[in-house]
């Protein structure tokens, strides 16, 4: 995933916020993502929501991926919560969650997608990678962290 345009910018990442559940959680990226996608907060929640009700976005090992499919989007963008307290998130692991990633699809382009995804899902399925993006103090490493380059 290098060398492409960003998915995830440094202003859409936040540090050690303090929220006490996955619904909190999903309102705090709904307002990053809007911000972000120029529409509205209660949409993108609306759609965040109703793919968790379909089964968790919880991954294991501390993580989760909310995402979303929205209409009229030409690019996925992204938010990363990094949680002062892990919340409870229904992961398969039953682990509490500390690391969050929304993200917001558009409904073309899947093969782009899958790449994505797949990223994401190398990059958190590596013990290292995580435990860098829990303990970095700026946002700046933590996206170069997402954006697969090395951190500094």
């Amino acid at each position: 995933m290098p060398n492409q345009e960003p998915w995830l910018h440094p202003d859409d990442i936040e540090l050690d916020v303090r929220l006490p559940n996955k619904r909190m959680a999903l309102e705090a990226l709904s307002g990053r993502l809007a911000a972000r996608q120029g529409g509205s907060r209660q949409a993108v929640f609306q759609a965040l929501w109703e793919r968790e009700t379909l089964g968790s976005t919880g991954l294991g090992h501390g993580v989760a991926l909310p995402h979303a499919r929205l209409p009229g989007l030409a690019t996925p963008i992204a938010a990363f919560l990094r949680l002062h307290q892990a919340i409870p998130f229904d992961a398969p692991d039953d682990k509490p969650v500390g690391l969050v990633l929304g993200l917001l699809l558009p409904r073309r382009d899947p093969q782009r997608q899958l790449q994505l995804l797949a990223h994401i899902a190398w990059l958190f399925s590596d013990a290292r990678i995580r435990e860098q993006i829990a303990q970095v103090d700026d946002a700046q490493t933590v996206a170069k962290i997402f954006a697969g380059g090395p951190p500094t």
